[in-house]
C-alpha cells in the first residue's frame, strides 16, 4: 500500500484521496478513473522533449530559451505552457490546447518551425 497518494498520477490509475476519519492514512476506496491526458474539458495536453546533441549543448541551450520566450507568447488555441529544465542539455514543454484541431495546427505551425530551429543541435536531429 503506497504511502502517499502519487499513484493518482499515473495514467489509468485510481486516484485516492484521505480518509476523513484517518487523516495521516489512505482511504484505499477508488473515487473514479481518470487520465491525466483526458481532462474531460475537451483540453489536450502534449509533451515535447527535446535532448542537446553532444557536443551542442550551449548552442542548444540558448535556442531552447528563445524558444521558450516566444513559446509563452502563443495565445491562439493554448490554455497553458509550461517548461521543464530537467539538466542542461534537456528540455521538456507541457503544452495544454483547446482541442486537438488547435494542436494540429501547433504542430504544423510553431512547433515544425521549432524543430526547424533545433535540428542541427538536437539528438537525432
Amino acid at each position: 500500500r503506497p504511502s502517499t497518494p502519487i499513484r493518482a498520477l499515473v495514467c489509468g490509475m485510481p486516484v485516492s484521496r484521505f480518509s476523513s476519519s484517518q487523516e495521516s492514512d489512505l482511504d484505499t476506496q477508488v473515487v473514479k478513473r481518470h487520465k491525466l491526458c483526458s481532462l474531460g474539458t475537451g483540453e489536450v495536453v502534449n509533451v515535447i522533449h527535446y535532448k542537446a546533441a553532444e557536443g551542442k549543448v550551449e548552442e542548444f541551450e540558448a535556442r531552447v530559451q528563445d524558444l521558450a520566450r516566444s513559446m509563452y507568447h502563443l495565445a491562439a488555441g493554448i490554455t497553458d505552457v509550461r517548461v521543464c529544465h530537467p539538466c542542461c542539455g534537456e528540455v521538456c514543454f507541457i503544452v495544454t490546447f483547446l482541442s486537438a484541431r488547435d494542436r494540429e495546427r501547433f504542430d504544423s505551425g510553431p512547433r515544425r518551425d521549432a524543430e526547424i530551429a533545433l535540428s542541427d543541435v538536437v539528438e537525432g536531429g
